[in-house]
């Protein structure tokens, strides 16, 4: 991500943090009507919670991007990765319902057709 000074990037700046969550929303409303990206929930706010690191990670090759969602105990985890590198664990913050999910726990999906 580009530095917005020595300790943040632009993503974390509080002035364009709700732009930077707008912006990434609307990308993926449009993205999910052209078949581009894969629907996760049948929710789009809870889509954009698990899809949104994605916008973070600097992966070359879109295509090979996998997700897979997890549940240790009464934690969410969502691990993001590609073909070629490490996978990323990350903690889902936001409480959820499985009836709303579009995906499986424990099976990687790919995020993009």
């Amino acid at each position: 991500m580009l530095p917005y000074d020595d300790k943040f990037s632009i993503y974390e700046t509080k002035e364009l943090a709700k732009l930077i969550e707008h912006v990434g929303k609307k990308l993926l409303q449009q993205a999910h009507k052209m078949k581009v990206i894969q629907k996760f929930s049948k929710q789009e706010e809870m889509d954009y919670e698990l899809l949104k690191n994605i916008f973070y990670r600097r992966n070359i090759n879109l295509e090979e991007i996998y997700i897979k969602l997890t549940k240790e105990k009464e934690n969410f985890f969502l691990y993001i990765g590609d073909g070629d590198s490490l996978e990323e664990k990350i903690e889902v913050k936001q409480k959820f319902n499985k009836k709303d999910l579009e995906i499986r726990f424990n099976k990687k999906v790919k995020a993009f057709y």
